[in-house]
């Protein structure tokens, strides 16, 4: 009986001795984490509404931007249709399964996958990514301005009239993001249209979206940031080559000289160009500088052929089947289509020269994209 109440008190007095002991390895910092294991990407929500204010800008029938009333036209039409939508966004809203799904359908991929889920997951946050892009590229803000065209900006706003301003931001709101016909000149290139087909297909388009075809798109914050970058590295470039050309002129005359007399005693396995260590740096950043904007234009490319080949493929279904959804459907579905058009175009270039990131930002631009064509097709 004795050694039987001893047994308990024992098995105690261990336990709290390792409680104790991993106390003091923790806080002289003896005990080791956990090996760390891989963190799946997060993942939305599943009752998370996906949500993408457009506003309606088919234009007015047989009108042109020129015509004095057209932007007036489209002001009271998209005041009037905001007004009956109202502030109600449930109409607009819906599941962000619904982008995920019509991806997935776009793709071909079956219920009975065996990575269904995790390229489900995917969508979904590609579809979080295309709202972030579209609205960030809606935004209005010029805080991506310097001091200079603030100012610019402010005086020539200052010398409007209360008419002027108001037709001012109409067009700025109202302005189209993207030209429908330079999308198609990439969908035919990339996708490679036929040039009889490519014929046919201008002639639709152009009833499709009417006075947008061909027009002169409003730049979105990206698109400003962008060509801020390329003006100041051509002003940069501009006058690194005055610096070369008053240093060429200076040396030019004694280099020529020097470059002849040296020339005469070389033999035929001498000629060549050496570069310094230096020099050869210098090349190969300009060479990865240059192969960056050159990827950044391609991926650029690929989502707006990406883009147009869904809102394609989503007219000739609509078309097809004559089904009605809500506007909020329409816009997830053509999302999803537009970002597994992007992910067919990767797959089937097979191109290793892609990374990761830059394939993701593609997909979620090609559905930011076809937001923008589809605020020109309601």
């Amino acid at each position: 009986m004795l050694a039987q109440s001893e047994a308990p008190k024992k098995e105690k007095e261990e336990n709290i001795f390792k409680q104790a002991w991993h106390s003091v390895e923790d806080a002289l910092h003896l005990r080791s984490d956990p090996p760390a294991e891989d963190v799946p990407p997060p993942v939305p929500p599943k009752d998370e509404k996906w949500l993408v204010k457009t506003v309606n800008k088919s234009p007015p029938k047989d009108q042109t931007p020129e015509d004095p009333s057209f932007w007036d036209k489209l002001f009271h039409k998209s005041q009037k249709s905001s007004a009956a939508a109202g502030n109600d966004d449930e109409a607009e809203a819906v599941s962000i399964s619904v982008p995920a799904d019509a991806a997935l359908k776009h793709l071909g991929v079956e219920g009975d996958d065996a990575h269904l889920e995790e390229k489900k997951n995917y969508f979904k946050r590609m579809a979080e990514r295309v709202k972030e892009k579209f609205d960030d590229d809606d935004s209005d803000s010029d805080s991506d301005d310097d001091d200079d065209d603030k100012a610019k900006k402010a005086e020539k706003k200052a010398a409007m009239t209360e008419q002027e301003k108001f037709a001012y931001e109409q067009r700025k709101k109202l302005a189209p993001k993207v030209d429908p016909k330079e999308m198609q000149k990439v969908h035919a290139a990339v996708y490679g249209v036929s040039a009889e087909n490519q014929a046919k297909e201008v002639e639709a388009d152009k009833k499709l979206f009417g006075s947008w075809w061909g027009c002169h798109p409003r730049k979105s914050r990206a698109a400003r940031k962008l060509a801020k970058q390329k003006e100041a590295e051509a002003e940069q470039e501009r006058i690194l080559q005055e610096i070369a050309a008053r240093q060429k002129a200076k040396f030019e005359a004694e280099a020529a000289a020097a470059a002849a007399a040296k020339a005469a005693e070389k033999k035929w396995w001498q000629f060549g160009k050496e570069y310094s260590p230096a020099q050869k740096a210098q090349q190969a950043k300009e060479k990865d500088e240059k192969e960056r904007k050159s990827s950044s234009r391609k991926h650029q490319a690929l989502a707006a052929a990406a883009a147009y080949e869904a809102m394609k493929k989503y007219n000739e279904k609509q078309e097809r089947d004559g089904k009605e959804v809500s506007h909020g459907q329409m816009k997830a579905i053509l999302a999803g289509m537009a970002m597994a058009e992007a992910v067919k175009l990767f797959e089937n270039r097979d191109d290793d020269d892609d990374d990761d990131d830059g394939k993701d930002d593609t997909v979620a631009e090609a559905g930011s994209m076809a937001l923008k064509l589809f605020e020109l097709l309601k």
